[in-house]
């Protein structure tokens, strides 16, 4: 999934260098993936795309909506929500790798935070 991010990246920072004639020389683009387990159990996930250094578009993994974030990024937010491949990609890597991921942190997260002892039994002050 990871790797496959990384190629859309790459071809999406292409893109923008070949629409926008402002994104020319050194640009970073950056995806981030968010997971967040609700109390009964179900996983929501988002994904924000920044383009050198500020957030730029938050994409809603549930409904499948782009969103802009900063200022002046209807250019970017047209050129990710016109493809459906890519959309559907974000969409169904959220929906998996986010509760696989949570389940697999939870289960290591828990065996961490483990009591030892009993609290009470320590020294007084």
């Amino acid at each position: 999934m990871l790797k496959e991010m990384r190629d859309i990246l790459k071809q999406k920072l292409a893109d923008i260098k070949a629409e926008n004639p402002m994104a020319k020389g050194l640009n970073t683009l950056e995806g981030r993936m968010s997971c967040q387990l609700k109390s009964h159990g179900s996983t929501s996930s988002s994904w924000q795309i920044g383009f050198n250094g500020q957030m730029w578009l938050h994409f809603n993994s549930h409904n499948r909506r782009w969103t802009e974030v900063h200022p002046g990024s209807n250019w970017m937010k047209k050129i990710w929500q016109n493809d459906r491949e890519v959309t559907e990609f974000l969409h169904k890597s959220s929906k998996g790798d986010c509760r696989a991921w949570l389940e697999k942190f939870l289960v290591q997260r828990k065996t961490e935070l483990e009591p030892t002892g009993n609290w009470q039994e320590g020294k007084r002050w």
